[in-house]
């Protein structure tokens, strides 16, 4: 079931894309991982947002900071809605 639920379709990666560009330019800083969950409706809602470098990574991630994966500890605590005014 899990597998099922993590593949998406070529439309939904494309919809999906499109909400991330339009988030992203709200962010306009930097490099974000952004999260999104389908409903059992079938509606894809946005979910959190992280920086990039304190966003959790795949093992062997090149993209991992510390080259392994895991979390990075923040020293502070950034929301969403303090980029959006």
């Amino acid at each position: 079931m899990l597998t099922k639920m993590n593949e998406e379709t070529d439309e939904e990666i494309a919809l999906l894309s499109g909400y991330a560009e339009k988030i992203a330019a709200i962010l306009n800083e930097g490099a974000w991982s952004l999260d999104f969950a389908k409903s059992r409706s079938g509606l894809w809602y946005f979910i959190a947002a992280a920086e990039a470098s304190k966003s959790w990574h795949p093992r062997g991630c090149p993209n991992c900071p510390e080259g392994r994966g895991e979390k990075r500890k923040s020293k502070t605590k950034k929301t969403l809605s303090s980029f959006i005014s």
